[in-house]
Parts: structure tokens; sequence; C-alpha cells
């Protein structure tokens, strides 16, 4: 990673140490679901790289130490950033366990009331077949 990101091998490396979830979220008086991804690492420097260069792409995540797991570290991006971030890999996905599962999550995030307006809309595409972006 000098000076791009090569989506295609992020997209490759997520489907093996990544996850994307969906978790319940309460601000004041609304309650929704909202997408998050998370990139798992024995590598803290590694991490620290990933995330310097996502950066770049307007894409800002925080590393937590994994509870119970010393030496291991997550790469958290949670709704907007979780959701710009799978906007540049999920085009490369290349097992239908991530495809299936990364529409099954965006699903449950928008069946929520007092969702965020727009939250995915830019993300439809994810809703189709992969042949159909």
């Amino acid at each position: 990673m000098k000076r791009k990101i090569n989506w295609v091998w992020l997209a490759g490396f997520f489907e093996g140490d990544g996850c994307v979830a969906c978790f319940h979220d309460k601000k004041g008086n609304k309650n929704y679901n909202a997408l998050r991804v998370c990139i798992s690492q024995k590598n803290l420097y590694f991490l620290k790289r990933l995330k310097k260069h996502l950066e770049k792409y307007n894409i800002s995540g925080s590393i937590m130490e994994q509870k119970g797991h010393k030496d291991c570290y997550n790469l958290l991006y949670a709704t907007r950033q979780a959701e710009s971030l799978i906007q540049y890999i999920y085009p490369h996905f290349t097992t239908e366990k991530t495809i299936s599962r990364v529409k099954r999550i965006f699903k449950e995030v928008n069946q929520t009331k007092g969702i965020k307006k727009g939250i995915t809309s830019k993300y439809k595409y994810i809703n189709k077949d992969k042949g159909n972006k």
C-alpha cells in the first residue's frame, strides 16, 4: 500500500479477516439499526497504515484492542463510514457467503424505523444481483 489502495486486494482481505454486522443503537427517543464493519488483525502497524490510507478516501475508523484476546486489534467503521468502505469493496467480493451476508445486513439496517434519511440511498446496487451493478 504505497499510494493507492487496491480495492480488489482489500475485498479479498476483508473476506478473510473482516466482518460486517448490524448493531442496535439508541439515540434520544429513536431506535435504529446501524451498519458496522470490523477488520481484525494481530499486526497493529498494518491496521494503522490501512486506517491512514482509507482516510484519504474520507473513510474514518478507529482501532481498538480486542477484548479477551491479547495482541489482537479491530479496525472499526460504523454507519456512514462503514457504508462508504463497503461501497468500494463490494463489487470485488468473490464468495457468495460474503455477498449474501452483506445484502442481508443492509436489508436489516434498511428495515428499521427511525433510520437516518438517505443512509443507504447510494448503495442500492447491493440489493441487486452482483452482476447488475
